[in-house]
C-alpha cells in the first residue's frame, strides 16, 4: 500500500486493531505517541516535521504532508519543514522544492545532512540565503553554515 493509503483517514483505527503497525504505517506513531490535532494545539514553538523528508522531492507528497499537518489545526509557524540534503539533484528540482514550501507559508526548513545522506550541496546556497532574505525563514532556523 501507498503511504497515501496508509496515512488515510482510516488509519486510526487500523493502528488501534493491530491491521498497521509502526513499521508498516508511519502516522501509527501518531496514535501511540501523540495525536495530532493535541499536538497541535499545544505551546510548541515548533514541531519538525520529518513526513516531509523524501528523495527524490516529490511536491504532491509533500504539499499532502504539509496539508495533513494543517487540517489538525498546526499553524505555519509551528510546523517545521524537514528536509534531507539529499532531495535534490539538479537547480530545477531545487527550484520546485522551495517554491513548494514558499507556498506552504513555512517559516523554518531543518535540513538533516549526515553521513547516511549526502551533504548539502552549493545548488541549495541561493534558494536558501532567498527563503531567508524573504522575511518568511528566520537565520535561527539556518543553523550555522548554508552548505558544505
Amino acid at each position: 500500500a501507498s503511504a497515501q493509503e496508509l496515512c488515510a483517514d482510516e488509519y486510526v483505527p487500523k493502528c488501534r486493531d493491530g491491521t498497521y503497525n509502526i513499521s508498516t504505517c508511519n502516522c501509527c506513531g501518531f496514535t501511540s505517541w501523540f495525536e495530532p490535532t493535541g499536538l497541535c494545539a499545544t505551546k510548541a514553538d515548533r514541531i519538525v516535521n520529518m513526513d516531509t523528508y523524501m528523495s527524490p522531492f516529490d511536491t504532491a507528497f509533500f504539499q499532502d504532508a504539509m496539508a495533513w499537518y494543517y487540517a489538525a489545526g498546526c499553524s505555519a509557524e509551528q510546523v517545521a519543514v524537514g528536509l534531507l540534503a539529499s532531495e535534490t539533484s539538479d537547480d530545477g528540482q531545487v527550484d520546485e522544492m522551495f517554491d513548494a514550501i514558499a507556498a506552504t507559508g513555512a517559516v523554518e526548513i531543518d535540513i538533516w545532512s549526515n553521513f547516511w545522506s549526502s551533504t548539502l550541496t552549493q545548488e541549495w546556497g541561493p534558494s536558501l540565503e532567498a527563503f531567508l532574505a524573504s522575511g518568511t525563514g528566520s537565520p535561527e532556523a539556518a543553523g550555522g553554515a548554508l552548505y558544505a
